[in-house]
């Protein structure tokens, strides 16, 4: 267990003699030799696995010689700090050994258990937050649940009301817009077979007038035609 450098969780500022001498951290599982100098077990072990002397004395001491510092531990685990919730509601106070089993067991806020989810809400909405999580694998399999039922209710209610009541009517108008258009081109051919003298500047502006009118007529049919025909493959799903 590392040495903890997060040294504004702690309510009070922490005394020198709680920091380890090698990271400068608060003390995690603190130990000690035979010359009573006390530093965090990690930093300790990786000194001395280059090293066959105290840090701080220098005097022998190999990882076979150290021993747990109970009272310093005591000290340390006994040190006020700030729930790690705290920026999202909870203000108390808990011993620092003590931390892991508060958010556990009694702070008013808790990360959500889906695996994936990083969410932290109030530990009595925890249930409700849960039940409807995207990181729930069973809230997954209801939610597509409801959509299936949706998608037959829509399919029952909406699609078939189109089928019976629109699309009836739309096939003959579809029909007649088809109609329509083979009658446009007829009149296109008929304007453009009229001989008119390059002279005639007027009576040429005017038929090209009736010819882009009917062209115009065209476009909004086809347009038409194409919107009747993907309405009726929606209602095909």
């Amino acid at each position: 267990m590392s040495c903890e450098h997060v040294l504004d969780r702690f309510v009070d500022e922490v005394p020198e003699r709680f920091l380890c001498p090698i990271c400068q951290g608060v003390m995690a599982s603190p130990v000690q030799g035979p010359c009573q100098h006390e530093f965090g077990c990690d930093c300790l072990r990786t000194w001395l696995s280059n090293h066959q002397s105290c840090p701080i004395c220098n005097s022998y001491l190999t990882i076979d010689m150290l021993n747990p510092a109970r009272l310093m531990r005591e000290l340390i685990e006994s040190l006020q700090v700030y729930c790690d919730h705290h920026l999202h509601g909870c203000d108390e106070h808990i011993a620092y050994g003590q931390i892991q089993s508060h958010i556990r067991q009694s702070c008013s806020h808790i990360r959500c258990r889906m695996n994936g989810c990083e969410l932290i809400v109030l530990r009595e909405h925890l249930e409700d937050h849960e039940g409807n999580c995207p990181h729930n694998p069973q809230g997954h399999n209801v939610r597509m649940s409801t959509l299936s039922n949706l998608r037959q209710d829509m399919l029952l209610k909406v699609t078939e009301n189109l089928q019976t009541g629109v699309l009836d009517q739309l096939e003959p108008v579809e029909r007649r817009l088809k109609q329509n258009n083979v009658r446009v081109e007829n009149f296109v051919g008929k304007l453009d077979a009229v001989s008119i003298p390059k002279h005639d500047t007027i009576a040429r502006a005017e038929r090209r007038r009736l010819v882009n009118y009917l062209g115009s007529i065209e476009d909004v049919t086809a347009k038409l035609i194409q919107q009747i025909s993907e309405l009726k493959n929606c209602l095909n799903p």
